[in-house]
C-alpha cells in the first residue's frame, strides 16, 4: 500500500493514504484481540478444572501471546520509522518539484513581460528547463499536477514561510518532535502516523496481559474464594497460652495460595531465560499491573460498605484505590514499620545484563499476582461475618504465613504494609483497637478506606465503636 502510495501520488493527500493504512493494520489488531479475548474466555470458563489441572507449562504456553502483542507492536513501531523516512525523501521530492515549478513560471513570467511573447520566452527560461528527466522527477511533476493543491494555495509552515498545504502537512507527518540536535521544535510536533493501530496494539498488549495473569492466579483466586465463610472463624473456645497460640498453624487455602507464589518462580524463569521472547515480552510490559487492580476496587468497596459515608466528593475513588494498592505513603497511618515504599534493594554483587532484565521480568508478574492475591484476602477478609478469639488467632497465624512467603522472595513493596496492619489489628487488644480507631480525625480518601476497614474488623470481633 505504501509503494503504490508512493508510485501514484508523490506524497500528496498523505492522510488519507496513511488513514487507509492505519485502518487495515488496526482491523488485523482487532482480530488478535478478539483471538486472545475468546481464548481466555474459554479458558477461564470452569475455573475450578482450570486450578485443579494447574501445570507450570501452562504458564509457558500463557507467557507465549505475549510475544504475539510485542511482535505486532515491534513491527509497527519499525514500520512507522521506515514509513517517516519514505516521507522525509517523498518531502525532499516534492519540495524540489515545487521549487523548480515556481522558478520555471517566474522566469516565463518575466520573460514575456520584458519582451512579449514568442521566442524571448523560450530563450529566457530555457536556461531551467532540463535536458532530460528520470523516472522520479516524471512521477512528481504529475503526482503535483494531478492531486497537487489549487494554484496560489499557501500556509503557514509555523516558522512564518507559507509553503503548499500539501507538503507543510508532509513535513509534519515526516517529522519527529525533536530535531537533529535533540531539541524540541515547536513548530512541528511528533505526530503518530497510525493511531488507530496504536491504539489496538495497546488494546492488545491488555487483553495478553489479562490472559496471563488469569493463568498464574488460577490456583490463589481458587482458594481465596471461598475464605470468608469458613467455619473456623467463627469457633468457639478460651484462647490458650502463648505457646499454644503460638503453635497455630496457617489453613489449607492459604498454605495453597503461598506454595502456588512460590512455584510460580520456576514457571516463569524458563520464558525470561530467552532472551528473544523477553525481548518481545517486555514491548508490552507497560501497564501490566491494571489487572491488579480489581481486587482492589473490591476491597474498597467491602470496606466501606457500611460505613454510612464515602471517601470524599472531590476524591477520585480510581486514585484511592491505586494509593491503596501501591501502598506508598501509608507508614503514618497504620501499625505496620513499613512504609509500603517500592524501595530499590542494595546490591553487592554485579549480575549480567540478560540475567538482570530476565529477574525484573519475573519479579514484575509476581509482584503483580502477589498485589492481586494481597487485595482480595483483604478484600475476603472484609466479608467474614464474626471473628472469635479462637478465629482471629487463626486469620492473624494465616496473615503471618503469607507475609512470611512474600519475604522469602524478596520482592520489593511485599508483603503489603497493609498486610501487616490487619494482622496486628486481628490480634489487638479489644480496648486498644477501639482507641486506636478512635483517634483517627480524617474520614476521607485512602485514610478513610483505611479507617471504616478497621471498623469492620472491629464489628467483625464485636468491639463496640459509639
Amino acid at each position: 500500500a505504501m509503494a503504490r502510495f508512493e508510485l501514484l501520488n508523490c506524497g500528496y493527500n498523505a492522510p488519507s493514504a496513511l488513514s487507509t493504512i492505519d485502518n487495515i493494520l488496526a482491523n488485523h489488531a482487532g482480530e488478535l484481540t478478539i483471538a486472545i479475548s475468546t481464548l481466555t474466555a474459554n479458558i477461564t470458563a470452569d475455573e475450578n478444572r482450570l486450578a485443579d489441572s494447574f501445570d507450570e507449562q501452562h504458564i509457558q504456553y500463557a507467557l507465549e501471546v505475549l510475544r504475539v502483542a510485542g511482535s505486532f507492536r515491534r513491527d509497527l513501531r519499525m514500520f512507522e520509522q521506515k514509513t517517516k523516512v519514505r516521507l522525509r525523501s517523498l518531502c525532499g521530492r516534492m519540495h524540489a518539484t515545487i521549487v523548480q515549478d515556481e522558478e520555471l513560471k517566474k522566469a516565463v513570467a518575466a520573460s514575456s513581460s520584458a519582451h512579449g511573447a514568442g521566442d524571448g520566452i523560450v530563450s529566457s527560461s530555457s536556461s531551467l528547463t532540463p535536458d532530460s528527466l528520470s523516472a522520479m522527477e516524471v512521477g512528481s511533476m504529475l503526482g503535483k499536477e494531478v492531486c497537487g493543491d489549487k494554484e496560489g494555495d499557501k500556509v503557514d509552515d509555523g516558522t512564518g514561510m507559507m509553503r503548499s498545504p500539501s507538503l507543510v502537512k508532509l513535513q509534519q507527518l515526516a517529522t519527529s518532535e525533536k530535531d537533529a540536535k535533540g531539541t524540541s521544535t515547536s513548530s512541528m510536533q511528533d505526530v503518530s502516523l497510525y493511531p488507530s493501530s496504536a491504539e489496538g496494539a495497546s488494546r492488545l498488549a491488555g487483553n495478553c496481559h489479562e490472559f496471563v495473569f488469569d493463568i498464574c492466579s488460577a490456583v490463589p483466586r481458587r482458594s481465596l474464594r471461598a475464605m470468608s465463610s469458613l467455619p473456623v472463624w467463627g469457633e468457639e473456645g478460651e484462647s490458650g497460652d502463648a505457646i499454644e497460640s503460638y503453635g497455630i498453624l496457617p489453613q489449607q487455602y492459604i498454605t495453597q495460595v503461598g506454595e502456588h507464589v512460590l512455584a510460580l518462580v520456576q514457571a516463569l524463569e524458563p520464558f525470561a531465560s530467552s532472551a528473544d521472547a523477553l525481548s518481545l515480552a517486555n514491548e508490552v510490559m507497560s501497564g501490566v499491573h491494571a489487572v491488579a487492580i480489581q481486587p482492589w476496587r473490591e476491597f474498597l468497596v467491602a470496606a466501606m460498605a457500611n460505613s454510612g459515608s464515602g471517601i470524599g466528593d472531590s476524591i477520585r475513588e480510581e486514585d484511592v484505590v491505586l494509593e491503596l494498592m501501591k501502598g506508598q505513603g501509608l507508614g503514618d497511618y497504620l501499625l505496620s514499620d513499613h512504609d509500603g515504599g517500592f524501595e530499590e534493594e542494595d546490591e553487592d554483587h554485579e549480575e549480567d545484563a540478560d540475567d538482570s532484565v530476565g529477574a525484573a521480568f519475573c519479579n514484575e508478574w509476581l509482584d503483580v499476582v502477589g498485589s492481586a492475591v494481597t487485595g482480595r484476602l483483604l478484600e475476603r477478609t472484609m466479608r467474614i461475618s464474626h471473628l472469635s478469639q479462637r478465629g482471629c488467632e487463626h486469620l492473624a497465624a494465616d496473615y503471618n504465613y503469607l507475609m512470611n512467603v512474600f519475604s522469602a522472595l524478596g520482592l520489593s513493596g511485599h508483603p503489603h504494609p497493609l498486610l501487616k496492619h490487619f494482622g496486628s489489628l486481628v490480634v489487638m487488644d479489644r480496648d486498644d483497637l477501639k482507641a486506636n480507631i478512635m483517634s483517627r480525625r480524617t474520614k476521607d480518601g485512602t485514610v478513610g478506606v483505611i479507617r471504616a476497614a478497621e471498623v469492620r474488623m472491629a464489628h467483625m470481633r464485636g468491639v463496640d465503636i459509639s
